[in-house]
């Protein structure tokens, strides 16, 4: 029998799992990873006919912040699509910047002009998305994915649908999800 004296005194000691997990949660822990493999999956088979699984990380980090911390201002429509949508352009923006202009002027190496862009992409990304107040970590995936590969309307489309469709997925089992971190 563990008194709470000695329980006390190990409080200190790091946790392998969440506190809040329990038999009583586990319902909800399932369900709502369940939700996520089930998007991620969906966003595999279309980003990877396209050949642009770099953009399914994004997505994948997005359904991650939606079904595990859906209470979460990072979650909300503004945020994910808002976020997405901004770091499309501005991941797009800078491909045609630097491989359009500025590495024509400047010879560097294909690895150097990688470096570059993803670089421009993610520091880009934070400013234009904390001067919207559309602030979506995950996002900054979607800007980097742009900036390293050619535009495709296609992929255009999947990263915004995939933002929608979660932001919608959301709305619509809002009543069951819960916070899990």
């Amino acid at each position: 029998m563990v008194d709470e004296q000695n329980l006390d005194k190990h409080r200190h000691l790091p946790h392998l799992f969440d506190p809040k997990f329990n038999l009583h949660t586990l319902w909800h822990y399932l369900s709502q990873t369940g939700l996520a493999t089930i998007f991620v999956f969906s966003m595999f088979l279309l980003l990877y006919e396209l050949g642009q699984l770099a953009i399914v990380a994004a997505l994948g980090s997005s359904a991650f912040v939606v079904f595990a911390m859906p209470h979460k201002e990072s979650s909300r429509p503004r945020y994910v699509v808002g976020g997405h949508v901004f770091c499309l352009l501005t991941g797009t923006a800078l491909r045609l910047l630097t491989h359009g202009w500025l590495f024509k002027h400047i010879q560097v190496s294909a690895t150097l002009e990688t470096i570059i862009a993803c670089s421009l992409a993610i520091g880009c990304a934070i400013f234009v998305m904390v001067i919207t107040d559309t602030e979506h970590p995950p996002a900054a995936g979607t800007a980097v994915g742009t900036a390293i590969a050619d535009f495709s309307v296609e992929v255009a489309v999947t990263v915004v649908a995939g933002a929608i469709l979660l932001s919608l997925g959301k709305f619509l089992l809002r009543r069951w999800l819960r916070d899990l971190v």
